[in-house]
C-alpha cells in the first residue's frame, strides 16, 4: 500500500517547498517512462511532502495497474488547494473557487487543469463557476493556459455570452492572439461577433480563418454555414473571388456550379493566397475539369514546390475518380516539378489503362524520389521476377539496369540489388556478377540483405581478392566489406579503426549540428518549456510549443526535426530522438548503417533505453540483449505508451492476451503492459521461447514473434526448401516478411554498435 501524505507535510510543500532538482528529474522521467514499479516502490514507507511527488501519486493513480480514481480526485484536490483532504467536501471546491492560485509551475497547472476535467465529468461546477475556475491561470505563452482559454470561450458559448467572447479575444495583443486563437476557438469569436450585430468584422473574420493554410476542411463547412445564414444573399455573392475560391469545396454543388459558371475566367488568372489556388485546384480536379486546372495551374506556378505536392494531391483526386487519362494529361503537363506523388500517380494511372511500359517507368522514378516505401518497392520486384512453380522468369535487363542507376544508394535497395545479383547468376552473366559483387556494399550499406548476399555468393566472394589495406581509402573499404558482408566476425582488419575518411556525406555535420541544437533549445523559453511537457509525459502540449515556435521562426523541416532531437535528448525521451535522427537520415538520403556513420548519429539511431531492465531479464531468459532491443526498436520504436492498431501494447507490443497468458506463467498477479518493467520482462521471456523453438535463429524467431508460431510452422511446411533465404522471398505474409528484414537487420546493427563504436 501507498502511505498516505499528511496535511503537514502537503502545506511545507506548498509554502516552503523545493527539493532535490534530480528527484524531481527522477520522478518526471517515471511518470513519463510508466515506470509505476519505482513510484510505488518510493512510496512504501513514506509520505509525499513536495509537488512533484503529489503529481507522480495523480498519475499513478490514473494510469498504473493499481490506480484509483477517488484518490486521484482528492489528491488533485490537494494539489490545486494547497492543502491536504481526506474526503470530497464542497467546501474545498469553494475554497478553490475564492482563493488566488499559488505559484503556477508545470506540475501545478497539470493539475489544475485535470482537476478542471474531473470536476466538470462529475457536473460538480456550473456555467459560472467553471468560468471563474478557469480565469484563475495565469495567461501565458503556456499549452495548460491555451486550453484554459479555449475552453473558457467554449463556456461562455455554451452560455450564449457572446460579449464575453468576444471582450476576451479583443484583449489580446496580435503575438498573444497568434498563439491563443485555435481556429476552433477563432470560429467561436467570429460566430459572437456575428451574433452581436457586428456583421462586417465577423465576415473579415471567417473569411481569413477560411484562407489560412492550416484550417480543416470540416471548420470551412462551418464557415460557409455561418456566411449563409448571417449575410444577405447579395452580400454573400458579392464576396471577392479569391475568398470564395476558399468555400468551392463545401459549398452546395449546385452554388459552386454557379460561381464556377459566372466566374470562369477568373481560374485563369494569378491568384494571391496559395490556400485559395489549392482549394480552387482542388475544386477543379472534383469537378474533372483539366483544362482550366491546367489554365489554373499555368498561372500559378508560383504556387507549386516539392514539399506542398500539390500536382500529387490533384492526381490522387482524378486517380480515383477513376480519370487516368486525365492524370496523364494533367500531370505530364508539367515535367519540371519532380514530386514523389506526382510520378506515383501517373504510374498508377498508366498500370489501370494497361500501358506496363510508362506504368514501370514512373515506379521507378517514384521511387527514386522515395524509395522508403515498402509496398512499392515489392510492386517493382514483382514486375521484374514472375515465378511459374519452380521457375523463375526474369524482365529484361533494360529494366534491371535502369532501377539500379535510378534507385539511390539506401538500405532500402537491398532486396532490389539482392535479385539482380540472382538474375546475374540465373541467366549466366558470371563475369558481370563477379564485377557487381566486388561492390554491392556500397549500393546497399546497413541492409538486411548485406549478409544474405555475403551467404548466398560465398563461394565466388571467396575468390574475390581481399584488399591488404582496406583503410586505405573508400574503394578499398567498400571492396573489404563487400566481401565480409559488414558481419563484425568477418570484420577484423577495419575493428577498432578510425573510418571518418568513409563517414557518409553530411553524417558528421548532423551529428555536429544535433548535438549543438541542445544549446539552443536550453536558451530558449519556449523550446525549453516544451522540454519540460515532454520530460512528464505531456508529449502533445510539449509538441503544440514546438509547432508554434516552429511557424514563428519559420523553420525548415529540418530544422523543426533537429530540434525535436535535441528536446528528446533533454527530456530523456528516447522514442523522439530515434525517430526524428531517422527521419533526418531519410530526407538527406543517408543509410543507416552504423560502421559508416559517427558514433554522434549512430548511437541516436541505435540507443539502449531502459538498459538495465534489458540486461536484467535478457539475462534471466538466456538471450542477447540485442535481440530485444532489436524487436522493440521495430515494435514500439523505444516508445513506452505505444499502442497499435491491434491494440498491441509497450514497448515490446505484447498483445493483452498474450500478456494474460505470461503473467499467469509468471505468477504476476497485477500488471500494466506500458510499464518498462513489466513489457520487458513479458517480451524477454516469450522472445526466449520462440528462440528455443527455433534453434536459436533470430530469423525464425523474428517471423514467430510477428505472424505467431502457427502460421510459421505452417509456412515452413509448405515453402522451405533448406534455403531460408529463398524461403523468406516467398512467405505469403507480407508484414512478416518485412518484418523479419527489418528487425534482424537491427540485430545486425546493434551488433555492429558493440563492435565498432563500443556501445
Amino acid at each position: 500500500m501507498l502511505a498516505i501524505f499528511t496535511r503537514r507535510s502537503i502545506l511545507f510543500l506548498l509554502i516552503f517547498g523545493s527539493f532535490s532538482v534530480f528527484a524531481q528529474e527522477s520522478l518526471h522521467i517515471w511518470i513519463k517512462s510508466h515506470r509505476w514499479d519505482l513510484i510505488q516502490e518510493s512510496f512504501k514507507n513514506k509520505s509525499p511532502s513536495k509537488e512533484s511527488e503529489v503529481y507522480s501519486l495523480i498519475e499513478y493513480n490514473d494510469k498504473s495497474e493499481d490506480k484509483n480514481p477517488e484518490k486521484r480526485f482528492l489528491l488533485l484536490i490537494s494539489q490545486v488547494k494547497g492543502s491536504f483532504v481526506n474526503s470530497y467536501d464542497r467546501a474545498d471546491i469553494n475554497a478553490i473557487l475564492a482563493n488566488t492560485l499559488p505559484h503556477q509551475s508545470i506540475v501545478l497547472r497539470l493539475s489544475f487543469w485535470k482537476l478542471y476535467q474531473e470536476l466538470v465529468s462529475r457536473k460538480i461546477l456550473n456555467a459560472q463557476e467553471q468560468a471563474t475556475y478557469l480565469n484563475k491561470i495565469t495567461w501565458d505563452t503556456d499549452p495548460v493556459s491555451k486550453k484554459a482559454f479555449d475552453e473558457l470561450i467554449k463556456v461562455h458559448q455554451d452560455a450564449e455570452n457572446n460579449q464575453a467572447i468576444i471582450q476576451l479575444v479583443n484583449h489580446l495583443h496580435k503575438e498573444e492572439r497568434k498563439y491563443y486563437l485555435t481556429k476552433e476557438t477563432w470560429l467561436r469569436y467570429a460566430k459572437a461577433l456575428a451574433k452581436s450585430g457586428e456583421v462586417i468584422k465577423a465576415k473579415e473574420e471567417y473569411i481569413a480563418l477560411a484562407k489560412d493554410t492550416e484550417t480543416p476542411d470540416y471548420l470551412r463547412t462551418f464557415i460557409y454555414q455561418d456566411l449563409k445564414k448571417f449575410l444577405t444573399e447579395d452580400a454573400f455573392m458579392n464576396l471577392k473571388i479569391e475568398d470564395v475560391f476558399c468555400l468551392l469545396t463545401v459549398m452546395k454543388p449546385e452554388e459552386a456550379s454557379e460561381f464556377f459558371r459566372k466566374n470562369k475566367e477568373e481560374f485563369h488568372s494569378r491568384i494571391p493566397n496559395p490556400t485559395s489556388f489549392y482549394l480552387a485546384l482542388k475544386y477543379l480536379s472534383i469537378r474533372n475539369d483539366t483544362n482550366t486546372l491546367i489554365a489554373l495551374i499555368l498561372s500559378n506556378r508560383n504556387h507549386l514546390n516539392p514539399e506542398d505536392e500539390y500536382l500529387g494531391k490533384v492526381g490522387e483526386i482524378l486517380y480515383f475518380q477513376k480519370d487516368y487519362e486525365s492524370v496523364l494529361r494533367v500531370l505530364e503537363r508539367f515535367p519540371e516539378y519532380h514530386d514523389a506523388s506526382k510520378y506515383k500517380f501517373l504510374h498508377l494511372s498508366y498500370e489501370k489503362l494497361g500501358r506496363n511500359e510508362q506504368s514501370i517507368d514512373y515506379l521507378i522514378r517514384y521511387l527514386a524520389h522515395y524509395p522508403f516505401n515498402l509496398f512499392y518497392q515489392d510492386k517493382l520486384i514483382e514486375f521484374l521476377i514472375t515465378k511459374q512453380e519452380a521457375k523463375i522468369n526474369y524482365a529484361s535487363e533494360h529494366y534491371w539496369k535502369k532501377a539500379i542507376n535510378e534507385m539511390p544508394n539506401l538500405p532500402v535497395k537491398g532486396r532490389l540489388v539482392y535479385w539482380y545479383l540472382r538474375m546475374l547468376k540465373d541467366t549466366g552473366k558470371e563475369i558481370e556478377l563477379k564485377k557487381e559483387l566486388q561492390n554491392y556494399y556500397e549500393s546497399i550499406a546497413g541492409s538486411y540483405y548485406t549478409r544474405v548476399i555475403r551467404e548466398e555468393f560465398q563461394a565466388i566472394l571467396s575468390e574475390l581478392p581481399e584488399p591488404q589495406r582496406p583503410t586505405e581509402n573508400k574503394e578499398s573499404l567498400f571492396r573489404y566489406l563487400s566481401i565480409s558482408g559488414g558481419d563484425p566476425k568477418y570484420s577484423s582488419k577495419i575493428l577498432n579503426k578510425n573510418l571518418g575518411f568513409a563517414y557518409f556525406d553530411r553524417s558528421f555535420d548532423l551529428g555536429v549540428r544535433l548535438t549543438k541544437t541542445q544549446s539552443k533549445v536550453k536558451g530558449d523559453r519556449l523550446l525549453s518549456l516544451a522540454s519540460d511537457y515532454f520530460r512528464i509525459g505531456e508529449d502533445g502540449l510539449g509538441m503544440s510549443l514546438v509547432q508554434f515556435y516552429a511557424k514563428e521562426k519559420n523553420l525548415s523541416l529540418m530544422d523543426k526535426e533537429e530540434t525535436l532531437v535535441a528536446i528528446g535528448e533533454i527530456s530523456h525521451n528516447t522514442y523522439y530522438t530515434a525517430f526524428y535522427t531517422r527521419s533526418l537520415l531519410k530526407r538527406l538520403f543517408i543509410p543507416d548503417d552504423p560502421i559508416l556513420l559517427p558514433t554522434s548519429v549512430s548511437a541516436r539511431i541505435f540507443p539502449r533505453p531502459h538498459k538495465d531492465l534489458v540486461s536484467k531479464y535478457s539475462r534471466e531468459s538466456n538471450i542477447s540483449e540485442d535481440v530485444v532491443y532489436a524487436i522493440m526498436r521495430q515494435e514500439s520504436f523505444y516508445k513506452e505508451n505505444a499502442v497499435s492498431r491491434s491494440n498491441a501494447q509497450g514497448l515490446m507490443q505484447i498483445m493483452p492476451a498474450t500478456g494474460r497468458e505470461l503473467a499467469k506463467n509468471l505468477g504476476v498477479d497485477t500488471y500494466s503492459l506500458f510499464n518498462p518493467n513489466t513489457s520487458i520482462r513479458f517480451g524477454s521471456k516469450f522472445l526466449a521461447y520462440l528462440m528455443r523453438e527455433n534453434g536459436n535463429d533470430m530469423r525464425w524467431a523474428s517471423i514467430a514473434y510477428n505472424g505467431g508460431p502457427g502460421n510459421l510452422r505452417k509456412w515452413k511446411r509448405n515453402h522451405y526448401n533448406g534455403d531460408f533465404n529463398h524461403f523468406l522471398e516467398d512467405v505469403p505474409y507480407k508484414e512478416s516478411r518485412d518484418y523479419c528484414r527489418i528487425t534482424v537487420s537491427n540485430f545486425y546493427a546493434y551488433e555492429i554498435m558493440r563492435s565498432f563504436h563500443g556501445m
